[in-house]
């Protein structure tokens, strides 16, 4: 026995044309605010590793520099 669509629905039906070409189709206010908040998350995220990585980096920079193995084969 098949089933019909009505059967198994799980959400809205959108038609090709109205979600065409990337348009995100959001109709309720929380939609957007959790669709803003993950692209804003997103922006965060990226900017904290990259301050992050130029702490840890400048710090093992300098912790190598100053350490004697450091110098080894120097004369």
């Amino acid at each position: 026995m098949t089933k019909s669509r009505s059967d198994h629905d799980t959400g809205p039906v959108h038609s090709a044309r109205d979600v065409r070409q990337g348009d995100i189709v959001m109709r309720k206010p929380w939609e957007r605010g959790v669709f803003i908040a993950g692209l804003v998350g997103a922006i965060v995220l990226a900017l904290v590793l990259v301050v992050i990585g130029v702490h840890f980096g400048q710090a093992y920079r300098e912790q190598h520099a100053r350490s004697p193995s450091a110098q080894v084969g120097m004369i």
